[in-house]
């Protein structure tokens, strides 16, 4: 099953934006591919879906 990309535009604090860049650049990644991580452990972490290990097991099931 294909992953449709798709685009939200997020308005943050300057100071936030700075801090997303820092984190970026020390992991070697894009802002996108940081804040997408991100949100996914927040997500995850909240239990709103299921671990990404999960999900790519069940991707490959499929």
């Amino acid at each position: 099953m294909k992953n449709d990309i798709r685009q939200a535009y997020v308005r943050m604090s300057e100071d936030l934006h700075k801090a997303l860049r820092i984190e970026a650049a020390k992991d070697d990644v894009s802002l996108n591919a940081c804040i997408v991580t991100l949100l996914t452990e927040a997500l995850e972490a909240r239990r709103v879906f299921p671990p990404i290990d999960e999900r790519k097991s069940e991707q490959r099931q499929s």
